[in-house]
């Protein structure tokens, strides 16, 4: 299961990629920003209450929408009380991600956002949990991520995004005493989170095919 899971994804990437490599000769660096918050919680995939060990965590990420179908995103969160370490923040994590828009990918682009449109969500990242000095060294591990948003765009020009996110974070270094790279479920959270993004449209995009 997780290998058909995995050469979907890696489909859908690519074809996306395929996408956004024509259509960067007909798009500015600077054209179809958006910028938006982020937060909810994050509890352990495994051997815990789902709702009774989660813990708060928010950030911020930015978008490039490189075309209707693919977009680029840089998200930083925070958490806290996920370790013992009694700090104000725990951890953070920097993703990388990839956002393929299904709805526009298959269904085609008619110039302007639907009202409800969903993204296949991958990337990867740096996390670094934070423990006091006397306790131990901070922790810094590769991570990656798998999630699905559910946006409704709002507003009288659509500028306005809100988003459900679910996805799931592995943390890919399983056992801090080795330096292998793994998916581990055991080493794995659940991050349900929403959104408010703000989307600047400096020039219409155009799907190539």
């Amino acid at each position: 299961m997780k290998k058909i899971f995995t050469l979907l994804v890696a489909g859908l990437v690519g074809t996306a990629a395929a996408t956004a490599q024509k259509a960067m000769e007909h798009s500015r660096f600077f054209d179809n920003w958006s910028i938006g918050l982020v937060g909810g919680g994050i509890t352990p995939t495994t051997h815990s209450a789902f709702w009774g060990n989660m813990r708060p965590t928010y950030g911020l990420e930015i978008t490039k929408q490189i075309t209707p179908g693919f977009g680029l995103a840089v998200q930083g969160t925070m958490a806290h009380n996920i370790t013992d370490s009694r700090l104000a923040v725990d951890a953070h994590n920097i993703s990388l991600l990839g956002k393929v828009n299904l709805f526009n990918l298959f269904g085609g682009y008619s110039g302007e956002p639907r009202v409800f449109e969903m993204e296949a969500v991958v990337g990867a990242g740096w996390a670094r949990e934070y423990y006091k000095a006397s306790v131990q060294r901070d922790y810094n591990f590769f991570t990656t991520k798998y999630g699905v948003n559910f946006n409704f765009n709002v507003g009288e020009k659509k500028a306005w995004t809100i988003s459900v996110k679910p996805s799931i974070v592995y943390n890919m270094q399983a056992d801090r005493a080795d330096s292998y790279i793994a998916y581990d479920v055991n080493k794995s959270a659940i991050e349900l989170m929403a959104g408010v993004t703000y989307l600047i449209r400096v020039l219409p995009l155009t799907l190539i095919r």
